[in-house]
């Protein structure tokens, strides 16, 4: 694995938020930031982050009004219409209200069109002409047996960094199975407490004590979130983990759906092509990209042909630099 996939660069900018979440949250990060500087491993900075209780709920409160702040009124927060509609698209072909697309041709799930695509080119490449309409409808109907989703199947949405599991609140209708992480959960919700950044992997999901994640299941996902996740991770190593274990979270052609705060300017957006880069690099695709007036929604596909990431160890990843 080339290092130059590990520099994961972190925007610069946020939407405006009150002082008191500002603060928390940024001097959350900048006082771990400040540890690793002064000599201290990235490993020993996080394991005191998570003994840090008192400083944990504060940030977890932080990041439940911030997330509050982005939504109007009692509406659904944009950025989880995004991801429920999207997932609905990718695999079931629907969209929030359970009907299918206008167009005929367009029926089929995001997933079949997208496995639809080489399969196209192939047979043009072979025969000189397109692909003719009966065998490419048959060649649909044998994409969606092999990796589609009944309509009756709920999707498995594992939302990492939920906080309060806002996933689950506005996708119950829409027969979503939701599985919310959070290395300190907002109080009174059903988040369970896990650091996704150094999880393991098994045959199922266990808990011990109850409520805490000590494995969750090898490719048992269909959907990963990471929504207003990545760029509040406080160096570029925390985020490698995540995108590395959210592979090996999602079953083969599964969706990472990133949801993030869009930056100012086209100079800020820098991080963007780099965050893609990894990704390719790790073994996803990048399928949809929409920058929106506050946050940048991207959806990357776990080719099926990939290996998973190889583990990159501490003395290596310790050496990467986590900027200012």
């Amino acid at each position: 694995l080339k290092l130059q996939f590990l520099y994961f660069i972190e925007p610069m900018t946020e939407p405006e938020k009150e002082p008191l979440e500002r603060d928390v949250i940024k001097g959350h990060h900048a006082e771990m930031r400040k540890r690793v500087r002064e000599g201290k491993t990235l490993s020993e900075v996080w394991e005191e982050n998570k003994k840090n209780g008192e400083g944990l709920e504060k940030y977890a409160a932080a990041m439940k009004d911030l997330g509050e702040t982005w939504k109007e009124g009692d509406e659904v927060p944009e950025r989880v219409k995004w991801g429920v509609e999207f997932a609905l698209k990718y695999f079931k072909g629907t969209n929030a209200t359970g009907a299918k697309k206008a167009r005929v041709e367009d029926t089929s799930s995001g997933l079949v069109l997208q496995l639809l695509k080489p399969e196209k080119r192939k047979y043009f490449d072979e025969h000189n002409e397109p692909l003719p309409k009966d065998k490419e409808s048959a060649l649909k109907e044998k994409l969606a047996e092999q990796w589609g989703i009944p309509d009756d199947t709920p999707l498995r949405l594992l939302d990492v960094g939920s906080c309060y599991n806002p996933f689950a609140l506005h996708s119950a209708e829409h027969n979503f199975d939701v599985t919310a992480l959070d290395l300190c959960p907002a109080k009174d919700s059903s988040v369970l407490t896990c650091d996704f950044t150094n999880v393991v992997f098994s045959d199922t999901l266990k808990q011990s004590p109850p409520l805490t994640v000590t494995s969750l299941p090898y490719q048992g996902f269909d959907v990963v979130v990471f929504s207003l996740l990545l760029s509040y991770m406080p160096c570029p190593v925390m985020r490698f983990r995540c995108f590395q274990n959210a592979f090996r979270a999602l079953r083969q052609n599964g969706v990472l759906l990133v949801i993030t705060p869009r930056t100012v300017g086209k100079k800020n957006l820098e991080w963007l092509n780099h965050w893609n880069k990894a990704a390719a690099a790790l073994g996803f695709t990048r399928i949809a990209q929409d920058i929106r007036k506050k946050i940048i929604c991207l959806a990357f596909r776990k080719n099926p042909d990939c290996k998973d990431p190889p583990d990159v160890p501490d003395e290596v990843l310790n050496t990467i630099p986590i900027g200012a």
